[in-house]
C-alpha cells in the first residue's frame, strides 16, 4: 500500500523535537515532492481560474462568466496565503456573486480584500522587466509560427487559453 499526503509542516523539525515519530516518518518518507506556493508562480494563476470555472461550468452544467482583464489581474497580484484551495473558493464565490454576469475588478477586490487594498498594487521593477519580456517572447514566438495560435501554445509550452489570455493582457495583434 502507497500512502499520498500533503501537509504544511516542517516533519524533519517536529521528528527533531520529538513531535512526531520518527519510524513513521521514514515509512511514510519515501519520495518528496516540493510543490512551490501559488504567489511563487503567478503566472499559473490564470490558467488555474480557467480551469476552476470549466470544472464548476460542468458541475452546475451552464455556461460561467467571463472575467474581466482587470480583475484577472487583480487576482494574479494577490498573495494567495491559502494556494490553490483559497483560490478554487474565491472563484466559486465569485461565480455565484457573479450571477452568470461577467467578474469585474471590483466583486474580486471585495472579496479577497474585504475592501482593502492589495499588499502591492504598485508594480515592481523586475515585474516591469518580467513583463515586457514576456510580451517579447510571446510576440517572437506569434510571428515565428505566422499567428497560429495552437502552434504557438505548442511552441511556448502553455494552453491555448492561457496564450490567449496573455496576448490580450500585452495588447498583441498582427500589425500592432
Amino acid at each position: 500500500m502507497k500512502i499520498i499526503s500533503a501537509t504544511n509542516r516542517n516533519i524533519e523539525k517536529m521528528v527533531e523535537q520529538k513531535k512526531f515519530r520518527s519510524d513513521l516518518y521514514y515509512r511514510l518518507n519515501t519520495y518528496q515532492i516540493h510543490m512551490p506556493l501559488l504567489k511563487e508562480r503567478p503566472g499559473d494563476i490564470p490558467e488555474l481560474i480557467l480551469h476552476f470555472l470549466s470544472l464548476l461550468g460542468k458541475e452546475f452544467n451552464r455556461v460561467m462568466p467571463l472575467v474581466q482583464q482587470q480583475a484577472m489581474d487583480e487576482l494574479s497580484r494577490y498573495s494567495w496565503p491559502g494556494n490553490v484551495r483559497e483560490l478554487k473558493n474565491v472563484v466559486e464565490r465569485l461565480v455565484l456573486v457573479s450571477k452568470g454576469r461577467e467578474i469585474t475588478q471590483s466583486m474580486v477586490a471585495s472579496l479577497i480584500n474585504k475592501g482593502t487594498p492589495l499588499e502591492s498594487r504598485e508594480e515592481k521593477p523586475f515585474e516591469k522587466k518580467l513583463f515586457s519580456h514576456e510580451k517579447e517572447l510571446i510576440e517572437q514566438a506569434l510571428i515565428s509560427c505566422g499567428w497560429n495560435i495552437s502552434k504557438t501554445a505548442r511552441t511556448l509550452g502553455i494552453t491555448r487559453n492561457t496564450l490567449r489570455y496573455r496576448i490580450k493582457k500585452h495588447k498583441l495583434g498582427p500589425g500592432l
